[in-house]
Order: structure tokens, then sequence, then C-alpha cells
């Protein structure tokens, strides 16, 4: 389909963009994805919002551009087709776009598929896409953390792939439409990251409401992998992770370790010093306090903050945290 694509790209550049639609929608429904995310296709290839209405009077789903998600009526005057009870389509309220009637034809018959699906398979990729996108609500949240049986008090973390056709066969995972194209995501337990094999970003540790903060930054890191360097820990990005995400950066665990830290003034005075300074003894100066004073609190601020702060990799992660909870 690529070579193909810039054959016709060279004579027809309107054509070639047409045929991009049909391999793109194709590539979503070969990966399994899930409704949503074929509807951030739908709206990031139109470049407006797109909505699905079940059938029976159910709730729309209307995502934006930005891959959020918002459940009101669409608007009127929309590009609208009908599909045995339910619709999907864009909002359009100027002149149509070339591609619109192929982006909803191709929108329908992927959403066909994805509904036509085993409903328990459907129903485990929809609580999964739903707790790696943004957008959604608390209630939906935890629905979704009930569907797939998951502990709230067990922290897991999201895995980014390249791979969009060869799921691992041992964990539940679904396509997500990303800045960077389709990404294959999936959960394991934070303290249980199995064996990977290729291009993979490893997200940070989370609760299960908050797998979409993780999984905002196992893209991150999937983006900094290499050929040398297949496999990348967000963990070592620290909350730059979240860079160019829709997702808050107050969510992130570092700048959350940081928020709560902020309440005792002696432990953040502590932790500036280091970061400030060269070393223990150099900071317990700063302080006025005796270094032995300051070398009894490091393992407990280490170890609440999941890093020691006077390390290279600590120092950027505390100082870019740091940072982000006093602009947040």
């Amino acid at each position: 389909m690529r070579e193909l694509l810039g054959q016709v790209g060279a004579l027809d550049p309107q054509v070639s963009e047409t045929l991009a639609v049909v391999a793109y929608f194709d590539a979503l429904v070969e990966g399994g994805a899930g409704t949503r995310s074929m509807l951030r296709a739908a709206a990031a290839l139109s470049g407006t919002t797109c909505f699905f209405v079940p059938r029976d009077d159910g709730s729309p789903v209307c995502v934006r551009t930005d891959g959020r998600t918002e459940r009101r009526e669409p608007l009127p005057g929309c590009v609208v087709q009908d599909s045995a009870g339910w619709k999907v389509g864009l909002e359009r309220t100027g002149p149509p776009h070339v591609n619109d009637k192929m982006v909803v034809e191709r929108l329908a018959m992927s959403v066909s598929i994805a509904l036509s699906r085993s409903p328990g398979v459907t129903a485990r990729q929809s609580a999964l896409e739903l707790l790696l996108g943004t957008g959604a609500s608390a209630v939906e949240r935890a629905a979704g953390v009930e569907a797939l049986n998951l502990r709230t008090d067990v922290r897991l973390r999201a895995l980014a792939q390249h791979s969009v056709s060869d799921a691992a066969k041992s964990r539940p995972s679904v396509v997500m439409v990303t800045r960077r194209g389709l990404v294959r995501g999936s959960i394991v337990q934070a303290n249980d990251v199995p064996e990977l094999g290729g291009a993979t970003g490893i997200g940070v540790s989370v609760f299960p409401l908050d797998v979409d903060v993780s999984w905002s930054t196992a893209v991150s890191a999937l983006r900094m992998s290499s050929s040398d360097e297949p496999v990348i820990a967000a963990d070592s990005m620290g909350a730059l992770a979240l860079a160019n995400s829709p997702t808050s950066f107050d969510r992130h665990p570092d700048v959350v370790a940081i928020a709560h830290l902020a309440a005792d003034s002696e432990d953040i005075r502590v932790l500036d010093a280091l970061f400030a300074t060269s070393g223990i003894r150099e900071a317990a100066r700063t302080l006025g306090l005796h270094h032995s004073t300051v070398q009894a609190r490091l393992p407990r601020l280490s170890a609440y903050l999941g890093y020691d702060p006077t390390g290279p990799e600590g120092r950027y992660r505390y100082g870019t945290a740091r940072a982000l909870h006093r602009l947040s």
C-alpha cells in the first residue's frame, strides 16, 4: 500500500490522500482498534470533530481533533452516515472537504466491524481504550477499571509499541491513534514488566484511574527509542515525558510527589538545597544543619520520590518536577 501511495501521489495527490484514508482505517481494523480510536482517526484525518451516536438513543460521543471526548449531541449541518440504527459523522458546518465522504464511509465501515466482534473482547478493548485515552470522566474511568477487573490499589504501567498487527498474546491490547500514527497500547503490573522485543515505551507507575498519564509518558518514551536502545522507560525522562501531551503535568507522579512534600517546608528546603548545591555537605552548610542530619533525611525522601535526588538522573527529575510544580 505504501508503494502504491507513492506511485499514485506522484500522479494525483488528491487520489493519494483518498487511498491514505483507506489504508489508515484498514490498519485500525487489522489492529483491533476500538470505536474511540476510530473516531480519533476520523477527527485527525478530517481536521474537525467527529461523532458516534449509538442505537436506541444512546449517549452520543463527540471526539475533537485533539483527541478529547465530549458527551453531547452533534451540531446540526453535519456529514452523517446511518448504519444499523447508529450514526457516525463529521461536524462540518462549512463547505465539505474533498475526502469528507470517504472519511465518513470508512469510519462507518470500521465501526461496524468493531461492533461485530465478540462482545467480551469488544468490552475489554473498549475499556482499555477508554483508560488509555484522554477526555473520559471519572465515572467512565471507574467503570473501565471494573470492566478489566483491575485492583485499584495495584500500580500499573502502560506499554506503547510500534507494532499494530502482532499483539502480545499474553495481555489485552488495543491500537491507539497518536500524533505519530498508530501505536499499540497495553497495561502490565508496574512491578512485573515482561521481557519486551522491538521498539517499546514503558510508562510511569500509576494507579488504574491514572493509566492515561502512564500511556502519555509511554508514547513519549517510544518516540525516544532507537535501534541502539529500542526499549525506553519513561521514568528516565521525568515529568518532561508529558511534553506535547494533552495530559496535565500536575498529574505526573514526580510532580504529585513534589506537591505532597511541599506541605512540609523543611523537606522541600532540604531537597531544594540538594538540587542547588554539589553535595550533602554543601547543602547542609546552606541550610545551617549538620551534614549527618541531611544524610539521615535522604533515604526517606528518596523512597518517597522514587529516585535518589542526588544522582545525575535524580537531579534532572527533581529539577524538572519542581519547576513544573511551581508552574502548575
